[in-house]
């Protein structure tokens, strides 16, 4: 099993599926956000004031979220680590 840490083409990935999930938080694109999760009553999903656990859960309390553009505290870091493929 390749355990190759950081493949440029990997990292690049990931950060490309962080961005489009962090827009479409900025966005409130719940197409997007519902596809960035795993459709399963097993999905959690933590967060500094708020925790998700089940999909519909998380999903419900997306459409329940008041209509307007969304906000993100400045982001100070993004440290992304992948292993293999």
């Amino acid at each position: 099993m390749d355990q190759t840490p950081n493949i440029p083409e990997v990292v690049e990935e990931v950060r490309d599926l962080f961005e489009r999930y962090e827009q479409a938080l900025i966005d409130k694109n719940l197409d997007v956000l519902d596809n960035c999760f795993w459709n399963s009553p097993h999905t959690i999903r933590l967060a500094h004031h708020e925790h998700g656990y089940g999909f519909d859960r998380i999903h419900a309390h997306r459409m329940a979220r008041p209509p307007g553009p969304g906000t993100k505290e400045k982001r100070l870091r993004l440290d992304i680590l992948t292993i293999g493929r």
